[in-house]
């Protein structure tokens, strides 16, 4: 028996759609490892499909039982047509614009709250508050697509803020001041916003013309500690979850300032109070100080 040509060209077409497949294997894979599976999955149960309707034409199965039985024969093709056709479906429809854009902003959401995961591990495990400044700043600018960035912390003398780190590919730590002065004005209560903190910071920070600056304070207590100066490109518009996230890991690091300070002056007082105690078991109350 001859071939029908439409059995022919299905055939043909399967083999050169693997073909191609397998030609772009390793750009599929990079993208999607499921969804370059799942088509060639479907590409694969098609092709034996339409193979096995072409060796069915010739007679091959006849001698088979049950796949000889016609009705038989016609409900195995079919769920094999079912099963490849929902594989490839399954496999084309991450390549969907809509389907796209919904994975792209489901992983740069899950990219940014990371952010939030790493610095809250950086503070459970590190107690140097220089290497907590400088590695956030660099989860800041890695995380959130960032220029660059500074950091900022409290001068140790109390007058003003000194840069601490710097971060960025190919920023220049030059281009932000080493010190900035503080105008010390008393905080109010909910104050921790940018313009909030400009107004009362005597900044003098450089004119940059194809970024934007966004400011985020550490404050500890209600007083002012640090200062992140991010820099982004202006043709990015952040969302507002952005900026939520940035915010949550500048607090989740004021916290553990605020935190390293109790506990500062909890071991202080504890000194404090046992240095009291031995003087006390040192000193005989019964005799005069002089013989003390």
């Amino acid at each position: 028996m001859e071939v029908s040509l439409p059995e022919m060209v299905v055939a043909t077409f399967l083999v050169l759609a693997l073909v191609l497949v397998a030609r772009f294997r390793k750009q599929l894979k990079g993208q999607d490892i499921r969804s370059y599976r799942s088509i060639c999955g479907g590409l694969a149960v098609l092709l034996l499909v339409a193979l096995t309707r072409i060796y069915s034409q010739q007679g091959v199965f006849g001698d088979i039982p049950f796949v000889s039985d016609p009705v038989f024969f016609q409900i195995l093709v079919w769920i094999g047509i079912i099963t490849g056709a929902t594989l490839l479906v399954s496999g084309v429809s991450t390549w969907l614009p809509l389907s796209r854009a919904y994975r792209e902003v489901s992983y740069e959401r899950l990219r940014r709250l990371l952010l939030i995961k790493r610095v809250e591990q950086l503070v459970a495990v590190e107690s140097r508050m220089s290497v907590i400044l400088a590695t956030t700043l660099e989860y800041m600018v890695e995380l959130h697509d960032l220029s660059g960035g500074a950091v900022y912390r409290h001068r140790t003398d109390g007058h003003g803020l000194i840069l601490e780190a710097t971060a960025g590919p190919g920023f220049e730590p030059d281009e932000f001041p080493r010190e900035i002065a503080v105008n010390e004005l008393p905080l109010t209560a909910g104050e921790n916003q940018s313009k909030e903190t400009l107004s009362r910071l005597a900044l003098r920070l450089p004119q940059f013309p194809e970024a934007a600056v966004e400011i985020l304070p550490l404050h500890a207590e209600g007083k002012l500690c640090g200062l992140f100066v991010l820099q982004a490109p202006l043709s990015r518009s952040d969302s507002d979850q952005s900026r939520v996230n940035l915010k949550l890991a500048t607090d989740i690091v004021a916290r553990k300032i605020v935190l390293d300070r109790r506990l500062e002056s909890a071991e202080h007082h504890r000194r404090a109070f046992q240095i009291h105690s031995d003087l006390s078991h040192a000193v005989d109350r019964g005799r005069s100080l002089r013989e003390n």
